[in-house]
């Protein structure tokens, strides 16, 4: 569920993200140049994934569970990635 936007910084900057309701992801982001999702943990990770469609990136917004669908979809979809930012210590 979208609760709010906020624009990406850095690396992110094209980026404008998604604040969801996840008990593991905290904002989602898509960059239509690109075709990068961007996923925002709660623990302060960020993760870009490359060559995504922008249809996983509007089923992900969404899904009845987001975290869910991160992990099925995306993650163990075989995607390009890169960690942007580590988790916070």
């Amino acid at each position: 569920m979208i609760e709010s936007t906020s624009p990406g910084h850095g690396p992110s900057a094209e980026i404008l993200y998604v604040v969801v309701r996840s008990s593991s992801v905290a904002q989602v982001g898509y960059a239509k140049t690109s075709a990068t999702l961007a996923i925002r943990f709660h623990n302060g990770a960020e993760y870009h994934y490359f060559d995504v469609p922008e249809h996983k990136y509007r089923e992900l917004l969404v899904a009845p569970s987001v975290g869910g669908h991160f992990h099925d979809e995306i993650r163990d979809a075989g995607y390009r990635y890169a960690c942007v930012r580590p988790a916070s210590a």
